[in-house]
């Protein structure tokens, strides 16, 4: 899931840090891109990966919150409760 957040390069130019910690029993990653250096391709079926790794963390019992930051950029946190020690 963490690796198909960072696909943010399909639809603009741009770089990004992946940032993973375990911390009391979840999972959180967290993806922020800095702002594209043009405008994003207007794709058909946009935004559905968001869609897709909405519902796979749901399932998990997890949340998927994203937006755009101060900068233009994008951030997306991943948290998944695991059972057990990593």
């Amino acid at each position: 899931m963490v690796r198909r957040s960072a696909r943010c390069e399909s639809h603009a130019p741009t770089s990004y840090t992946i940032r993973v910690h375990y911390k009391d029993g979840t999972v959180h990653a967290l993806v922020t891109n800095t702002a594209p250096t043009r405008p994003a391709l207007p794709l058909p079926g946009a935004h559905q990966g968001l869609v897709g790794l909405r519902q796979r963390a749901e399932l998990l019992g997890g949340t998927v919150p994203s937006g755009t930051t101060a900068d233009g950029g994008y951030e997306l946190r991943l948290e998944l409760p695991v059972s057990g020690e990593p």
